[in-house]
């Protein structure tokens, strides 16, 4: 949705500003037939600026994707493709894209023609070490162009001319231009935009030691990176507070930021000379000449490793390391292997040179701006109705785009509580099943046979033994499935409620026991009943027809987070009819045993259900075990 937003902006933003640039000069430029085409490959090359460097590779072989072969086979197409090519690394390619795309240049329209001069003049600018008089010249005649037909890529010239000063040593023009290139740029109020842009302001501030302003620009990059997740502007930050800290004087926060920068890199396996010199040079302001000396020497076997020429601050560091020891052999084996000598003497005979030329351009700039005031007057006359469609058009846009997504949000929030209420009519229902298989009619009968037997006996001692035994059960089983859990100690006294009426009922033909000691049972939860209609098959079918005296026994055990509960007897076993019918058809105590699990645990990421095995081995004899397996849930 940000990336569609970016593009629809950077459109809007593209059709404004040539309408601008066009009604600066009585000259007509030519619109080429693919006018559309052109406006929308330079709104999603300008959207690039907002995207983080590791996705621009995706969302142009995306656009590259969704074109057809003439769109591929145009400058716009070409040129794309050399980006594509250069964020993987290949320059060859992306040189060699670039070049077919340049050769359009005549072709294309005055705000690509730029774009196209403007990158022809990055790629140069890459290789420079001090930016030329001819480089510099270059630059400013396209200073010219921009005053006289201003075009929304502009910015990226004030970016160009900003790295010129940079190298040529002269850091307030530097820092000029790069106010420029904010001011300018069509998405500052972007995240990513306004990250590089303090950035830049802090490395420039902490050349120039202008402590304030470097601070500043540290507060604004804290603030906006405390929600980020972008790794790389955060190991930044912790590079600039180190200088930060050592521009002010904190030689031991200092240090501490640098380690925290190392670690950080490290971590992500992007080490770099750099990184090794800037920590070297923390521990060299504090004092801690061997591990300076350690890391300095480190920085420059990575270097050589990378092959990385610019090796002049390592060793430049290691020599001063060496004097501070006393070590002056040293310190001349390593001054030696520097060339900052000769790159400071460029630099000033450079800087002389370019001093002069902007004193001429400075003379020529006065003249054009006493032509461009005259201009501005009629131009913002014409401009005014424009900029208020557009502005009454974002507006509505916003508006209707809010619309449609509080009409989604809705739409889902009913979706869900829908889902809810389902599952919730779905559980009642099943508990209103469960409670009528529980406590069936045929079941109840026989129980009130068995106590008019005791008492037709008048055996008094167990017909009210009988009766509490029976109240306690029915009571249980009512009480408990009013709830969605209970503790699984509540249940087993159910459970064992239901088999001492079991068990007075079949004249205790058959014994239970419930192994339950490995686990804390009041601190578990477990649905309630769950266990009673396997119990119940093993009494009514297990133990029917069988010549020995019937044995049932409850493990409760829990493993891997889940709750175990086997249920096994020495009943008569599974037969093959019944087997059969097992797998073709199963009880109803059993289907909404299992519509309950799915039920109570259908969000849940682990397993519910239960298994059926028979018993046939010489030592347990015949007999059937469940297995019933749910998540562990504790009170």
């Amino acid at each position: 949705m940000l990336r569609i937003l970016s593009f629809l902006l950077a459109i809007l933003l593209l059709s404004s500003c040539e309408k601008k640039a066009s009604s600066l000069s009585e000259k007509k430029w030519s619109t080429p037939s693919d006018t559309t085409q052109s406006k929308k490959s330079l709104a999603l090359y300008i959207s690039l600026d907002t995207i983080a460097a590791l996705d621009r590779k995706q969302v142009i072989e995306e656009a590259l994707h969704q074109s057809d072969s003439q769109f591929k086979r145009s400058p716009y197409g070409l040129y794309f493709q050399s980006l594509l090519f250069q964020y993987t690394q290949q320059q060859d390619s992306s040189d060699l894209y670039f070049k077919q795309a340049f050769e359009a240049y005549p072709a294309v329209d005055p705000v690509w023609q730029r774009l196209l001069t403007y990158t022809k003049l990055g790629q140069e600018i890459k290789y420079q070490r001090v930016a030329s008089v001819e480089f510099m010249e270059l630059l400013y005649q396209q200073l010219d162009l921009v005053n006289k037909h201003a075009t929304i890529l502009d910015y990226q010239l004030y970016d160009l001319l900003a790295k010129a000063y940079f190298l040529n040593g002269d850091m307030e023009r530097s820092l000029d231009f790069t106010e420029r290139y904010y001011a300018q740029h069509p998405f500052r109020d972007n995240r990513r935009i306004k990250t590089r842009f303090y950035d830049i302001s802090f490395l420039l501030a902490a050349e120039l030691q202008d402590q304030n302003q470097a601070q500043a620009a540290l507060q604004q990059l804290k603030v906006l990176l405390r929600d980020s997740n972008d790794e790389i502007a955060i190991a930044r930050y912790y590079d600039m507070e180190a200088r930060y800290f050592a521009l002010i004087g904190h030689f031991d926060e200092a240090l501490q930021s640098s380690k925290r920068y190392f670690h950080y890199n490290k971590k992500r396996n992007q080490l770099h000379p750099t990184v090794y010199n800037n920590l070297a040079t923390s521990f060299e302001r504090n004092q801690q000449l061997d591990s300076a000396i350690h890391y300095y020497k480190e920085g420059i076997a990575l270097a050589q490793q990378m092959k990385i020429l610019e090796q002049n601050q390592l060793y430049g560091g290691l020599s001063n390391v060496y004097k501070h020891k006393g070590d002056y052999q040293q310190a001349l084996i390593a001054l030696d292997s520097s060339f900052a000598h000769s790159t400071r003497i460029k630099e000033k005979v450079n800087a002389s040179k370019l001093h002069e030329l902007e004193l001429q351009y400075q003379t020529k700039q006065k003249d054009v701006e006493i032509s461009s005031l005259k201009e501005n007057y009629q131009l913002q006359r014409k401009t005014f109705l424009q900029q208020r469609w557009i502005t009454s058009f974002i507006v509505l846009f916003i508006i209707g785009l809010l619309s449609y997504s509080l009409i989604l949000y809705r739409q889902r929030l009913l979706s869900e509580k829908n889902k809810g209420l389902a599952i919730e009519n779905k559980k009642m229902e099943l508990e209103q099943r469960l409670l009528q298989v529980q406590l069936n009619p045929h079941f109840i009968y026989n129980a009130i046979a068995n106590l008019q037997g005791f008492i037709n006996q008048e055996d008094k001692v167990k017909a009210n033994r009988y009766l509490i035994t029976l109240s306690k059960m029915i009571r249980n089983i009512l009480e408990l499935n009013r709830r969605d859990f209970v503790t699984l100690s509540e249940d087993l006294n159910a459970i064992e409620n239901y088999l001492q009426v079991q068990q007075m009922r079949y004249n205790n033909s058959f014994d239970f026991r419930i192994d339950c000691t490995a686990i804390n049972t009041d601190e578990i939860l477990i649905p309630p009943m769950l266990l009673q209609p396997f119990i119940e098959n093993a009494i009514e079918h297990g133990f029917k027809n069988i010549a020995y005296r019937g044995i049932l026994t409850l493990t409760v055990k829990e493993k891997d987070e889940q709750l175990l509960l086997y249920i096994r007897d020495n009943g008569c076993g599974l037969q093959p009819k019944e087997a059969t019918a097992n797998t073709t058809k199963q009880s109803l105590a059993q289907v909404i045993t299992q519509e309950r699990l799915d039920a109570l645990f259908h969000s849940e990421k682990k397993r519910a259900f239960f298994r059926l095995y028979p018993i046939e081995d010489e030592t347990s004899g015949t007999g059937v075990e469940v297995l019933l397996c749910i998540p562990l849930i504790y009170a």
